[in-house]
């Protein structure tokens, strides 16, 4: 059986001229995306290589020319073998059609290989957008030569990296002469924004020993404000109940000595404009420094961008991500970052006050969105992320 190397510009063009040398049965055995100096890319001009084998017809038609010639005891010996060596050929290129379209399908267009499409995947599988994956996985091949392309490790690293430059994070807050900085909470139902509330104003009044004041105007729920209450108390220091927007800035002004008031706000359903208006109403009388979207990392993907598009009527300008450690897959992090345009400030782990609130890390997002992923064991590679400092 006569085998055959072809290259082309593009796997469509590659099969067609597959066909026209070697006939519409050609049977396909592989394929490849390869690049002029053996550099694996996927931007400039890639090439597919396919290797073919003379199609099966003319295969059959050969052999029987030479069946003619053998002695008639050993026919019927010679065509059982043949029929199945091209039965076994047959179902090798619909496997490897399939691999190839499959592969196509997922990326975009582009053809991964090996690793690269090993990333993608991992990708893909934590919930990150595959026109955002496709664009990483690319860079990365760029970046990598053909060889690093199939070292997973390489290829973890390397992504990581783009997902850290990639990650947004905002700056943290200074503190000046001006009066206190103000900053507003503001998010659907349920996502913690009361316990995130507590958290911040322990950090900033039992860590940094900074003067704080709490604002709620939650009165939907009184449990939220008694549960505000027994913070401010817990942790020393006044808390205001608004009921009103012309009630907000008399209470913020009542606290100028303060370093810095948060404010809560009740949970609103950005499904509804009624209250949304509300809260806009609320958000435009405090005039807040700082306003951060909290969104639980448990919210699926279609919800969460759907919160920051219905949100950008209220304003906000750093997103706040809560119940981490709920969640198993982080991709959705990333999706909503990409969406809004708006850095990262914090991220929530746990139920526990003050202990588990972080200072938003590009780096540990990025490694907790990899994961275990390529990194082989003892290496060390995931420790080193997840003690990271970059921002």
């Amino acid at each position: 059986m006569r085998l055959k190397r072809i290259v082309a510009p593009t796997m469509q063009e590659a099969l067609e001229k597959t066909r026209r040398e070697l006939g519409p049965d050609a049977v396909i055995l592989n394929a490849r995306t390869i690049r002029a100096g053996g550099f694996f890319g996927l931007f400039g001009s890639p090439k597919v290589e396919v290797t073919a084998a003379l199609d099966v017809d003319t295969a059959v038609s050969v052999a029987a020319v030479e069946t003619a010639r053998v002695p008639e005891g050993r026919i019927s010996e010679r065509e059982p073998r043949l029929e199945a060596i091209y039965r076994e050929l047959r179902e090798m290129r619909r496997d490897v059609a399939a691999l190839i379209d499959g592969t196509r399908s997922q990326s975009g267009g582009a053809v991964f290989g090996g690793a690269l499409l090993a990333a993608f995947r991992r990708l893909v599988d934590n919930d990150i957008e595959e026109e955002t994956a496709r664009i990483l996985v690319e860079e990365v091949a760029t970046d990598l030569g053909s060889e690093d392309c199939m070292d997973l490790e390489k290829v973890h690293a390397m992504l990581v990296d783009r997902l850290v430059r990639l990650i947004p994070v905002a700056e943290e807050i200074t503190f000046d002469s001006d009066g206190p900085k103000v900053i507003a909470m503001v998010g659907p139902t349920g996502v913690g924004k009361t316990t995130t509330i507590a958290k911040l104003a322990a950090a900033h009044a039992l860590t940094h020993r900074r003067k704080v004041a709490l604002i709620t105007a939650d009165t939907y729920r009184i449990a939220a404000i008694e549960q505000l209450r027994t913070y401010s108390d817990i942790i020393g220091i006044p808390l205001e109940v608004v009921y009103s927007p012309e009630e907000i800035r008399p209470a913020i002004e009542s606290h100028s000595d303060a370093d810095v008031i948060l404010m809560d706000t009740a949970g609103r359903n950005p499904r509804n404009p009624a209250r949304m208006l509300e809260l806009r109403g609320i958000i435009r009388a405090a005039r807040p420094d700082e306003v951060h979207l909290v969104i639980s990392a448990t919210t699926k993907n279609s919800d969460a961008l759907d919160v920051v598009d219905r949100f950008e009527q209220v304003g906000f300008d750093r997103l706040l991500f809560t119940k981490l450690d709920e969640s198993s897959t982080y991709g959705m992090i990333l999706n909503t970052l990409v969406r809004a345009q708006r850095p990262l400030s914090y991220l929530g782990t746990g139920q526990d006050v003050p202990e588990d609130f972080e200072i938003a890390s590009a780096a540990k997002l990025a490694h907790m969105i990899m994961g275990d992923w390529g990194i082989a064991p003892g290496s060390g590679a995931r420790e080193n992320g997840a003690n990271s400092e970059d921002r």
